[in-house]
């Protein structure tokens, strides 16, 4: 039992929880990408082509890629790009926007997804680039809409770790899913401007006005 009336235990308690929550993001994170590097092994080792379950543009085969693009890759040294970016934005999803992290993850995947069988080049696109470049964008975009102090050092984070990958937006490799990096990103800032009002911090606009207005840097 906690005593509710103990500020210390409480706090004790808290910390623990949140220990515990944390170890459960980093497993949830740590699982996707042995998901992805055990798929690509066991293509290697019974001699399966998956990558034909990628999204191939405006075929209805290429429909199975809306749920498998992220899973299916060229090769390790595909799954090894892709591996440590995946980790850690999936975490930060996670950790930062607990209350939508599940439908953000999910529901970026296969919006991306489905904006490339619409508008792509009609080639095979596999790879978790395109959700790397959604949950970067909702990061991203989620400091702008948000107007927040925790909001806004994740976005800076983000922008720092990943700010070059805005030109894998651009059409310079033909061997490369630009188009999923593209509509990846528009699927995150569509996203971080949908989720806007959920899973905010404590801090309140108002509180953010008031600190504007207490700043010795204010200009108003």
């Amino acid at each position: 039992m906690i005593d509710e009336h103990n500020p210390q235990e409480q706090m004790r308690h808290e910390m623990q929880m949140e220990r515990l929550l944390i170890k459960d993001r980093v497993i949830v994170s740590l699982l996707f990408v042995t998901v992805i590097w055990t798929v690509k092994v066991a293509e290697v080792l019974f001699g399966l082509n998956l990558s034909q379950y990628g999204v191939l543009p405006r075929h209805l085969d290429g429909l199975w890629g809306l749920l498998l693009m992220p899973l299916l890759h060229a090769d390790f040294g595909h799954v090894g790009a892709n591996s440590v970016p995946s980790f850690v934005l999936i975490l930060a999803t996670l950790q930062f926007y607990p209350k939508v992290a599940g439908r953000v993850i999910v529901g970026t995947s296969v919006t991306s997804a489905g904006l490339v069988w619409v508008f792509a080049r009609p080639a095979m696109h596999i790879g978790a680039s395109g959700l790397i470049y959604a949950l970067a964008a909702f990061l991203f975009f989620s400091g702008i809409f948000r107007r927040e102090t925790k909001a806004i050092a994740v976005a800076m984070l983000v922008a720092m770790l990943y700010g070059s990958m805005v030109w894998g937006v651009l059409p310079i490799y033909p061997d490369v899913s630009w188009e999923g990096h593209l509509f990846g990103g528009v699927a995150g800032g569509l996203f971080a401007y949908r989720y806007r009002w959920t899973d905010r911090a404590i801090e309140t606009d108002e509180e953010w006005d008031d600190q504007e207005a207490t700043s010795p840097y204010n200009t108003h």
